[in-house]
């Protein structure tokens, strides 16, 4: 990092900019800002004043608390115009705090300055942020419950390219190879002041280095400015998690079929076996986007559990009907063999079918983390069923 930048300036930057343009973000419901110095306003008050003034603490809470909201009045008519009356009341700097009045004594309004100093500092931390061995400031994005994050990561991505470019810069100057004297004179030079209130002219230093090319800059100066860099990104961890389970069906898949081809010794039958697979996982896709069940990976693991029992289903019924088929004479009705042995080992499929399928029930009335962990699994491997 190029630095100038203070923690309190960052953490500003993240709560009153950063925050708020990544709540935009569709599927996103919180964002928690981590590490800096959150900027307040600081009073530390004089026992020896306020005992003079007849000032209570209570009177110096009450009325900083006045003086920080908004409050409505009536309205008057001025020349058939009706002017609605608001009062103003949000601090803006230091000097309205210590204008506040706490008390009047003898008409004479009793100020917060004079019993009390009034300054900006930073609040009691809760934590630190570290990147790369350097304090930094971030942010936690949180995923709406029952949002797909994957979706929701793509937004906040998106969100970032969009404010990025809009993020705060400053001008820095190394004075280790240049005097302030000589700072000065290359900003007059140029047009424009150096410095304003003792403090760098931030605006008109970047506006200048940005309309000068990159190799006529001095050796200097540079810029600086804020960036979001991605700290914890969960992408990566849901494509290889998404891509292991992929390649474990495709692969289990092609294994059963080439065990079907083998065993069974029937090139059809193999094939119709085989193809229960492919068709019945694209069934269960589409009863989980019916019924809104995530494909995470326990979902995706009852799939894989029910592939051997959908399997054993299809080599019992084919392999009874070949068998019928090879004991039937030539001129029975065929149709009535496949209809004879499909009903022979009918009653044996269901049984098994059903045993699997009642003794998965009591998970669906599972609750807590055990019921959200367990119930698409549940659920998959029933539909396959």
């Amino acid at each position: 990092p190029v630095g100038g930048w203070d923690l309190d300036e960052l953490r500003t930057i993240q709560d009153w900019y950063v925050r708020y343009s990544l709540l935009g973000a569709e599927g996103i419901s919180e964002v928690a800002s981590v590490g800096g110095f959150v900027q307040e306003y600081q009073i530390d008050v004089d026992p020896d004043a306020m005992r003079a003034a007849r000032v209570t603490l209570d009177d110096i809470f009450m009325s900083v608390k006045k003086s920080n909201v908004d409050v409505g009045a009536r309205s008057i008519e001025i020349s058939k115009a009706e002017y609605f009356i608001r009062g103003l009341g949000f601090v803006e700097s230091v000097e309205d705090l210590e204008y506040s009045v706490v008390a009047v004594n003898d008409d004479v309004p009793i100020y917060i300055k004079a019993v009390a100093t009034v300054t900006l500092g930073p609040a009691l931390r809760r934590g630190a942020l570290d990147k790369g061995g350097a304090e930094a400031v971030g942010g936690v994005v949180v995923v709406r419950y029952g949002f797909n994050p994957l979706e929701a990561i793509k937004n906040v991505k998106k969100k970032i390219a969009e404010f990025a470019p809009g993020l705060a810069t400053k001008a820095v100057i190394d004075y280790r190879k240049i005097s302030r004297e000589e700072v000065v004179a290359y900003a007059k030079a140029n047009g424009f002041d150096a410095f304003v209130a003792d403090e760098v002219n931030h605006d008109q230093w970047v506006k200048h280095l940005r309309s000068t090319p990159r190799e006529e800059w001095p050796a200097w100066a540079t810029t600086s400015q804020v960036t979001v860099v991605p700290f914890y990104d969960r992408t990566g961890l849901i494509y290889e998690t998404l891509g292991t389970l992929n390649t474990a069906l495709i692969e289990e898949i092609l294994v059963t079929i080439i065990v079907i081809l083998v065993m069974v010794m029937h090139l059809r039958s193999s094939f119709l076996i085989s193809a229960l697979l492919p068709l019945a996982v694209l069934m269960c896709f589409i009863a989980m986007k019916t019924f809104g069940v995530d494909a995470n990976i326990v979902a995706l693991s009852g799939i894989a559990i029910a592939i051997g029992t959908m399997v054993d289903m299809g080599i019992i019924l084919c392999e009874n009907i070949l068998s019928h088929l090879d004991e039937a004479e030539p001129e029975e009705n065929r149709l009535e063999v496949v209809f004879r042995a499909s009903s022979e080992v009918g009653g044996a499929v269901l049984t098994a079918v059903s045993t699997t399928i009642i003794s998965f029930l009591p998970v669906f009335t599972m609750i807590g983390a055990e019921g959200k962990l367990f119930k698409p699994l549940a659920f998959t491997k029933t539909c396959l069923l």
